[in-house]
């Protein structure tokens, strides 16, 4: 939207400027104070708005930094033409330049007015959908490689995210692409706002037709009107010459006749590796980018708010979905007279990337960065949730989760890694800490919660279901949840009230024959996820299998209050970093791969990649216990592994871990219609 709003204005002003000369602001003959300027209406994005508005019923804008520009951004020069006498010369600028590409959708985005108006159009729209991404998380840089004729995952704005989708790679060096870039139009994006025709008529003219705000960077939500161009035209990155050459010379041979094992030439081929984006050491470019991106994102967000405040056609929205949301954005939801905008609002999801750096303009051309914990995001969510979001009576359903790290994340230094606790309480340390009380997170009218990409402490997971299940909680759905080690050591095994043979009966007592199977009667590790399952289960519980052998007799069990059914997906252990904490109940993570090429690759890159102390990230153990396993799948009917055909299963080999879906288990408990179920269950 924003690039064609962005194009027809351009082309309004550069008109009024032939017709008339320099102006200082708009005609008052063109100025409606309520919709501002009265040429802004007749522009072709309007007339899209206009025409297509009334028939769409999902809607959704997209605003991401794509990692392949952010590797190349556009050049800026330090120095600002002048008139003299004598001629036009260069002097130094006095103050900050920008991104001539950041700085326009900076300006569009502050007209708030034209979005609202824009907005107005959408009177059948049921669903809305934002996904944002400022490159301040995590990024992948060269640890995630693409073909040149792969453009990458492209991120999704509605439907599930599950955990993360893995944003566009770059071009990897390393990997023998040498930064070759596809020429397709259709494939290709430039590096600047649009790529320029060989005819020389369309020098400066944007030929790039925009879907959402990510278009204007290039990103995967960009669409190419390939009419526009000639398929032999050489449609390349404005460096494309310039990485052909670096490639082409690393290839000759020198006319000394040596082969270019000379210092000159080794010093051209380690320039010719070095990835394009180090994630760890962003060049002043990158910074600048990222910092103007950050700037128009905050002015582009906080008109997509003013406009859904201020438009009546978004009282019939059903359906939220933040796809993805950097933390740093948080506080633009945080405020009450937005979620009064959507009054009919039944089904919101939120999907957050942590900060993983700040960046500030210091002075007049100072760009700094610095590290930040991303574990700060969880008090930012849980703030947004217990403040605005928990207060909401028409909302029943309810998904949040982390958009960065886990097991669906791609690459070596991030797949089953940087993993969050879900934002339950104002710290994460909370969790861990089960000696003093904390503010849990209340959602009194919530009916469906779903938790994504995200750990728990098990006394946490078992006294925040039995809390919200004493309002209005019926399903629980845990996607890719892990449990942590039990919090309070030395507890050992859970001693509870589970009837076992030796105890009370012996086998002639029971009403079977022969012995029981050997599972039956297993007592639980205490924090385990039988020992959570067993306090939790809605339906079918061990204590029940028990007296049911034993007798056919009723068993009766403590209400849980409205919980119908408990849904599992991938879920397991992880271990935090904390050194103090001995968390071998749940096994250690995965060790180094053993693959040759994995360790060499992983040296290769590690001083490239993002680095943190943040002991509260936590990392998956890709595995559980033989007998674990057996009580899960006989008794909850939780079985572990993954979809044969997901394509994940074999992508975690790659990055150098197990096949994708060992130790993570998965099913649904429901509950039961009647007491003698466990009796059929032993026939």
């Amino acid at each position: 939207m924003y690039g064609l709003v962005l194009q027809s204005e351009k082309t309004r002003l550069s008109k009024r400027k032939e017709k008339s000369g320099p102006s200082t602001g708009v005609d008052k003959k063109d100025y409606n104070p309520v919709v501002g300027p009265k040429l802004l209406q007749e522009d072709y994005g309007m007339e899209i708005f206009r025409g297509f508005g009334p028939h769409i019923i999902r809607f959704g804008m997209s605003f991401e930094v794509d990692e392949e520009t952010l590797a190349h951004p556009p050049e800026k020069g330090d120095r600002a033409m002048h008139e003299a006498f004598w001629g036009r010369y260069a002097w130094p600028s006095d103050g900050y330049q920008r991104f001539e590409q950041c700085a326009g959708l900076e300006t569009t985005a502050d007209e708030t007015r034209s979005m609202i108006l824009a907005f107005s159009n959408l009177v059948g729209v049921q669903e809305l959908a934002i996904s944002m991404d400022n490159g301040l998380g995590w990024l992948n840089g060269p640890d995630v490689r693409t073909s040149p004729n792969q453009g990458g995952t492209k991120p999704k704005v509605f439907g599930r995210v599950h955990g993360v989708e893995a944003r566009r790679g770059i071009s990897d060096p390393l990997s023998g692409d040498k930064g070759k870039r596809t020429l397709n139009p259709l494939e290709s994006y430039s590096s600047t706002i649009a790529p320029k025709r060989r005819d020389a008529k369309s020098t400066g003219s944007n030929a790039v037709r925009f879907i959402a705000p990510i278009g204007f960077f290039g990103g995967a939500n960009a669409r190419f009107d390939s009419s526009q161009y000639d398929q032999n035209s050489s449609l390349i990155h404005e460096n494309q010459d310039d990485v052909v050459r670096r490639d082409s010379d690393s290839d000759l041979t020198s006319s000394s006749g040596f082969t270019g094992d000379n210092e000159a030439s080794r010093k051209n081929k380690d320039a010719a590796m070095e990835p394009a984006l180090k994630p760890s050491s962003l060049s002043d470019a990158q910074s600048e980018w990222l910092l103007e991106t950050e700037w128009a994102q905050r002015a582009f967000l906080s008109s997509y708010i003013l406009a859904i405040m201020d438009n009546h056609v978004f009282h019939s929205i059903h359906s939220l979905n933040i796809a993805r949301l950097p933390s740093r954005h948080l506080p633009h939801l945080h405020r009450h007279d937005f979620w009064a905008g959507l009054p009919a609002l039944s089904s919101l999801t939120l999907y957050v990337i942590p900060d993983w750096r700040d960046i500030i303009r210091k002075g007049s051309n100072l760009v700094m960065t610095s590290p930040i914990e991303p574990s700060h995001a969880i008090g930012k969510v849980h703030g947004l949730l217990s403040d605005c979001i928990s207060q909401l009576r028409t909302v029943k359903q309810l998904t949040i989760g982390w958009a960065s790290g886990g097991e669906r994340a791609a690459g070596l230094f991030a797949r089953n890694k940087h993993i969050l606790a879900a934002p339950v309480a104002p710290e994460a340390y909370d969790l861990l800490d089960i000696s003093k009380p904390f503010p849990l997170l209340e959602l009194p009218f919530v009916e469906d919660f779903t938790l994504s990409n995200c750990w728990l402490s098990p006394p946490t997971l078992v006294e925040l279901t039995k809390r919200l299940s004493s309002r209005s909680l019926r399903t629980l759905r845990l996607h890719s949840v892990s449990l942590t080690s039990q919090p309070t050591p030395g507890l050992g095994p859970l001693q509870s009230a589970h009837v076992h043979p030796s105890q009370n009966h012996s086998f002639n007592d029971l009403h079977h024959a022969q012995a029981p199977p050997g599972w039956l009667f297993e007592l639980p590790r205490r924090g385990s996820w039988v020992d959570c399952l067993e306090q939790l289960s809605p339906g079918i519980t061990l204590a029940q299998l028990q007296h049911a052998w034993i007798s056919y007799e009723e068993f009766s069990r403590p209400s849980l209050g409205t919980l119908e059914a408990i849904e599992l997906e991938s879920c397991g252990y992880l271990r935090l970093y904390i050194k103090s904490w001995h968390q071998f109940d749940v096994g250690r993570a995965d060790p180094a791969p053993a693959a040759s090429s994995v360790r060499t690759r992983m040296n290769e890159l590690r001083s490239s990649m993002m680095q943190t102390r943040d002991p509260l990230l936590g990392t998956i153990v890709q595995r559980i216990p033989w007998r674990e396993r057996e009580v899960l799948q006989e008794a909850f009917n939780v079985v572990e592994g993954w979809d044969v055909n997901d394509p994940d299963r074999e992508a975690a080999l790659s990055d150098g871990g197990l096949l994708g879906g060992l130790g993570r288990v998965s099913g649904s408990i429901r509950k039961t219609a009647s007491s003698s179920d466990p009796i059929t269950k032993f026939g």
